[in-house]
């Protein structure tokens, strides 16, 4: 099964909402965006369950910096929507 999550003020805070990650070595030389707390780790419990993760977004973000950010964390999402995707 496919599961979408939405990007913006979801899984990315516009402000301090919602805890979020600690930004280890990786994401801060990647300059990743900070991801909501346990995003993570929902994500891998889906895969593991056989869903694949995708990611939706209205904003305009590149696609590499999506993947950029998430596979900073530790996740590769299957695939990434947003309004310049064609």
């Amino acid at each position: 099964m496919i599961i979408s999550f939405d990007l913006d003020n979801t899984l990315i805070p516009y402000s301090d909402e919602f805890d979020v990650e600690n930004k280890t070595f990786l994401p801060k030389l990647l300059q990743a965006e900070s991801i909501r707390k346990g995003t993570i780790d929902l994500f891998k419990e889906l895969e593991t369950s056989g869903h694949d993760v995708w990611i939706y977004t209205t904003f305009f973000r590149s696609i590499f910096k999506i993947y950029r950010t998430f596979i900073s964390f530790g996740f590769k999402p299957k695939r990434i929507i947003n309004v310049n995707d064609n």
